[in-house]
């Protein structure tokens, strides 16, 4: 009899810890706050990479040509040859350019002479001033003469407009060289640009 009480007594408090074994775990699971990781979100930038055939270019080239005519003397320009602003590349035969220089220079000469002696003169009335006009005149032309002369003399030597490379020679010594007709071409090999075909999927 005594071991019945013992065994009902010991199953009831069996069941009475595990309840509030269980109550308790509930209650404790409700009130611990669960552990959450945080993280910032960023932008990223996907790349779509994808080969696409094209050319490469130069991004300057130039046609060289002659601003006057006349017979070239000189072509020392060759194709590959690597050349530096200011090099010479053709010498045209300039023998007609420097006499129209001297005879325009002999016409300034004599013309400065006239205005100084009619300037000279007008106070005392020993010439108009129309005469004096007209002698002014005639200077002013003449030393434009002059200008223009000189400028074509400075065409006779066509140099490199920057540093390059020779990329075709057309003309050569003994040919005659005149305006729009080009003499060779050129390029510069510090900056090119790349050409192709884009598909509209990726412009």
């Amino acid at each position: 009899m005594d071991f019945i009480r013992f065994l009902a007594f010991s199953l009831i408090c069996g069941f009475l810890i595990l309840g509030c074994g269980k109550q308790q775990t509930s209650t404790n699971g409700q009130s611990e706050p669960k552990r959450v990781t945080t993280v910032t979100a960023e932008a990223l930038t996907v790349e779509n990479r994808e080969r696409v055939p094209g050319n490469v270019h130069p991004a300057t080239n130039s046609t060289i040509e002659a601003k006057l005519s006349g017979r070239i003397v000189k072509f020392l320009a060759k194709e590959g040859d690597k050349v530096r602003e200011g090099d010479v590349l053709v010498e045209l035969d300039g023998h007609e350019i420097r006499a129209r220089l001297d005879q325009a220079l002999a016409s300034e000469k004599q013309a400065t002479l006239d205005l100084a002696r009619f300037k000279k003169l007008l106070p005392a009335g020993a010439v108009t001033q129309q005469e004096y006009d007209a002698a002014e005149a005639r200077a002013k032309v003449a030393a434009a003469s002059v200008a223009e002369a000189r400028a074509f003399v400075g065409y006779v030597k066509i140099v490199a407009p920057y540093d390059g490379i020779i990329t075709k020679t057309i003309f050569e010594e003994g040919d005659l060289a005149s305006p729009g007709k080009p003499l060779l071409t050129m390029e510069k090999q510090d900056l090119y640009r790349f050409e192709a075909d884009v598909p509209e999927t990726l412009a």
